[in-house]
């Protein structure tokens, strides 16, 4: 069933589309773009962020020599289950790699990507890494910033900021979560 906008009415009629949809595959003419008129005229939709996952920026940029063990200090201590429940991703940027790993019951699933040296530090710089030390940052599900640490951060802390998140859905964001 094809909806179109009738913009003397100002809502969609599906009768009348279905009579355009007629009309337009007599002459062999398709019209695609009357349904997302609809959609797009009728009313505005806005983003809904419950589906996107947190994320844990690891940002390994300290010395060349504790870049890794930065990273794997943070690492080492991850619950993937857990992780999982409260859906965290984890994005590792250094100097020597960048990886996002995706948490699942059994543990996670990385992904190297293929970026180069200056492309790394580009995306780090995105993100809001400082490129000159080693920092993590939470960020929360409609991408703002909820924490930054320059050490490694506990379970605990990452999901006490979601919790905070969640019962606070009022709050301004990242000044009141920002360590």
């Amino acid at each position: 069933m094809l909806l179109y906008f009738n913009h003397k009415k100002r809502y969609c009629d599906s009768n009348e589309g279905i009579g355009l949809f007629r009309t337009a595959a007599i002459m062999g003419v398709i019209i695609l773009s009357t349904g997302m008129a609809c959609a797009t005229n009728a009313r505005v939709l806005q983003r809904n962020y419950s589906q996107q996952p947190h994320q844990l920026i690891i940002c390994s940029f300290g010395s060349p020599t504790s870049d890794m063990e930065f990273a794997n200090t943070q690492m080492k201590d991850v619950n993937w289950p857990d992780y999982l429940d409260h859906n965290v991703t984890i994005t590792e940027l250094s100097r020597g790699r960048s990886t996002n790993h995706t948490p699942t019951a059994l543990g996670p699933i990385s992904n190297d990507l293929p970026l180069s040296a200056p492309q790394r530090l580009s995306s780090a710089s995105e993100y809001g890494c400082a490129t000159n030390k080693n920092t993590i940052i939470f960020l929360g599900q409609d991408g703002t910033e909820r924490g930054r640490w320059s050490r490694s951060v506990s379970t605990s802390e990452v999901f006490d900021l979601i919790d905070q998140n969640t019962v606070g859905q009022g709050g301004s964001g990242a000044s009141e979560f920002h360590r």
